[in-house]
């Protein structure tokens, strides 16, 4: 990977980070970044729409559940970039698929998900 690349977690509702007390997907990415030396910007990619748990969704829910739900705080962070997007789980790959699409569209010249397990 080159200087051209950063790495960002699947971002928590605030709600929810702050209920639960962290976020999985960062406490990963950051771990990533540390052992790659590949930048990490948690605040890039946000969940801006509160979203229902996945985990009793069929897959077209799942797809349609977190549609337009992430936005890129800021776009020219990401532009012509890898991003590495970091997920604790993925059982259809409805959220990384949703979070590539919203980076892509803001200028990201690739999105590669990195995922620990697949459920």
């Amino acid at each position: 990977f080159s200087e051209k690349t950063v790495i960002l977690p699947i971002p928590l509702h605030l709600r929810k980070e702050l209920d639960r007390g962290y976020n999985q997907a960062a406490l990963l990415a950051e771990k990533l970044s540390a052992e790659t030396k590949i930048p990490f910007d948690a605040g890039l990619l946000k969940k801006i729409k509160a979203t229902p748990s996945q985990t009793a969704l069929s897959g077209r829910e799942r797809v349609l559940n977190v549609y337009d739900s992430f936005g890129v705080k800021f776009p020219e962070r990401v532009k012509n970039k890898t991003v590495l997007l970091v997920d604790d789980i993925s059982t259809t790959g409805a959220t990384l698929s949703e979070a590539a699409r919203v980076l892509k569209s803001s200028g990201a010249k690739a999105v590669i998900g990195l995922v620990v397990a697949r459920g």
